[in-house]
């Protein structure tokens, strides 16, 4: 969408398709500068050798996939269910949640595994160099000691997630698909408001995710998940959150952003993304129109 005005000014518009009216809230945030690393393309990469064990030292003993959320969650593959395997581990006196496990396609008879209660959606997909270099770049970054916030970083972070929060008005019976939730920016300040879905493409972020909500916690599940082939059960989300748009670097891959949320929202569901704004800021530093953000 469009985006005008200041940069914390808010867009809405109501959009209707295949009869599903949906609310889409867009967002602008204004470009902030990031130290740019490359590392060396390796073609079309399977994805399972860049996470299994990567991240194990990082893992909570006492976080736990939500079973409940199994049935809304569906195959990347074909879009079918998927059935959770014997076999699965839960902690003590607790059987809605699972620690480590497996689900099964019922239809292609496909695996995802469950680690340390993170759903591994992409362990049998193959992605694209631009993909996987990201992906190295965003686990690689996981494990960079961040600079102490300032008065100016916290103030200009809060100018950019209080109107999204706003506009996300969610009760405790709601439902919440949360695409590339990184290290939890919204997802710590949703988990205890709603049910929270969060999906990242880098187990790196997932991990310290994992390590910053709040002990117990059985609404959010995680996903290591690509949203270009991600698939969830139609219609069974109220909200859909993602910060993750400008960050795609491809418009194939933004449309099947737009086309996994619309797939995703229950009827008079809200769709809330932001975009980075090409303002005067910008313009005045030379800063490309199109293009994404590295």
């Amino acid at each position: 969408l469009p985006v005008a005005g200041r940069e914390s000014r808010t867009m809405r518009r109501t959009i209707t398709h295949r009869s599903n009216p949906v609310r889409i809230v867009a967002m602008s945030e204004p470009l902030q500068p990031r130290q740019r690393r490359t590392h060396d393309g390796r073609g079309v990469v399977n994805c399972t050798e860049n996470y299994v064990g990567d991240h194990m030292d990082n893992c909570r003993s006492d976080f736990f996939f939500p079973i409940r959320f199994v049935q809304i969650v569906r195959c990347s593959h074909d879009g079918s269910e998927l059935k959770l395997q014997d076999g699965y581990s839960t902690p003590a006196r607790e059987l809605d949640v699972i620690k480590s496990g497996a689900l099964a396609c019922v239809s292609c008879g496909a695996i995802f595994a469950i680690e340390n209660g993170v759903l591994n959606l992409i362990n049998t997909i193959e992605i694209d160099e631009r993909s996987a270099t990201e992906q190295l770049k965003r686990n690689a970054d996981s494990y960079t000691v961040q600079a102490l916030d300032t008065p100016i970083s916290i103030a200009n972070n809060e100018m950019k997630m209080i109107p999204t929060l706003e506009a996300l008005p969610v009760t405790p019976a709601d439902v919440l698909l949360e695409l590339g939730c990184g290290d939890g920016r919204y997802t710590l300040r949703l988990a205890d408001r709603c049910d929270v879905l969060a999906v990242d493409f880098a187990e790196g972020p997932l991990r310290k995710l994992q390590q910053r909500l709040p002990k117990n916690s059985r609404r959010t599940g995680l996903i290591l998940g690509d949203v270009s082939t991600m698939k969830v059960a139609p219609n069974k989300f109220d909200f859909v959150l993602s910060t993750l748009t400008s960050n795609l670097p491809t418009r194939e891959h933004r449309e099947s952003l737009y086309r996994l949320a619309q797939s995703a929202l229950a009827m008079n569901g809200r769709f809330v993304f932001s975009s980075h704004l090409q303002g005067i800021r910008q313009r005045l530093a030379g800063e490309k129109k199109s293009g994404y953000y590295q």
